[in-house]
């Protein structure tokens, strides 16, 4: 295993910002619907991001758990919601990463069915975009308190709403294709990154986000890509990333985070949540999954408000599939 050197030369600093254009607006949308505080929110962003760097030792990106996040924002959940998200993400992916199960459990998530939930991350994201449009929340002027100890309302909506769905999406995008991209990109370089050490990165990363009121994070081959094509070689360009999350927490403060949030016009918001959501929405398009099928998880999860619904249609449709596979193939091998 060979370790890639750190870089902070300029191309590092290009690549640095490569991955912006989904994690700023969850972030900001997060914080105008008061489910995090966005001062204390950055901080724990940025740390998570230099962690990976020096850990990893590759630019391997730190992003929202996009189908959890869409799901608090469009249906305007709490942040007892968002707090027991973290901690049940980090209590499966820590039982993950020890057992070894992450491999076994990503088989059962199709591409079919991990398409037609981000399909449906992307049409909330659309909803959320035009509720912000025309039915814009006042923005937060303090800081907000950490809401503590979630109750147990809070942790079976979140699990039920929030992190089922998700579950396909970080096993199979945070997790495996993450592992893929990096060694495609960085080889010998990327030998930390794999699925027992990426699922205890996700686990412990979301344990430090609960306890002290982040969001939830995870990893993500799309980023992977982001940073790489724009510049980024050695994980000094992801450890910058983190120190400026980390410096604008500490310069602003969390007043001074909530006070520069509310310059921010709505319309600018909701367009890059709309930006977000169609980046999400066309991967339903992949030539390699059922576009039926990954369409109508979508459209469940827009009408229900849960993504839980599109994965019961998605691993219903693919079980049918498969037993439709075994008998016609049955019938071959009887004739």
């Amino acid at each position: 295993m060979k370790a890639i050197p750190l870089s902070f030369a300029p191309r590092e600093w290009a690549g640095a910002f490569g991955d912006l254009g989904i994690s700023v607006p969850v972030l900001l949308a997060l914080s105008a619907s008061g489910a995090l505080d966005l001062g204390r929110a950055l901080f724990l962003f940025g740390a998570v991001y230099v962690c990976a760097g020096l850990y990893f030792r590759i630019p391997l990106p730190v992003q929202p758990l996009k189908a959890a996040t869409a799901v608090v924002i469009s249906l305007g959940l709490g942040a007892g919601a968002l707090k027991a998200c973290s901690l049940w993400i980090a209590a499966v992916f820590l039982v993950l990463s020890v057992t070894g199960l992450s491999e076994k459990l990503n088989r059962v998530f199709t591409r079919t069915i991990v398409r037609g939930i981000q399909c449906g991350v992307g049409l909330l994201l659309f909803r959320a975009a035009y509720k912000l449009l025309f039915y814009a929340p006042q923005h937060l002027a303090a800081a907000l308190p950490d809401p503590g100890l979630p109750g147990m309302g809070d942790v079976w909506t979140a699990f039920w709403v929030l992190v089922l769905p998700q579950l396909p999406l970080t096993l199979g995008n945070s997790v495996a294709a993450t592992c893929e991209a990096s060694r495609q990109y960085f080889g010998e370089g990327a030998g930390r990154v794999d699925p027992g050490r990426v699922s205890l990165s996700i686990g412990l990363s979301n344990l430090v986000s609960a306890v002290f009121g982040g969001m939830p994070v995870c990893h993500g081959s799309g980023g992977v890509t982001a940073h790489h094509k724009s510049g980024a070689r050695t994980a000094g360009s992801t450890i910058i990333m983190g120190t400026v999350f980390i410096l604008l927490s500490l310069v602003l403060g969390s007043a001074g985070s909530a006070a520069a949030l509310g310059a921010i016009p709505s319309w600018l918001l909701a367009a890059l949540l709309a930006f977000t959501g169609l980046l999400h929405a066309k991967l339903v398009f992949d030539p390699l999954s059922s576009l039926p099928v990954a369409a109508a998880m979508g459209l469940a999860g827009l009408v229900t408000n849960n993504l839980s619904y599109a994965l019961a249609l998605g691993l219903s449709a693919e079980a049918m599939r498969k037993f439709m596979e075994n008998r016609v193939a049955k019938a071959g091998t009887a004739a």
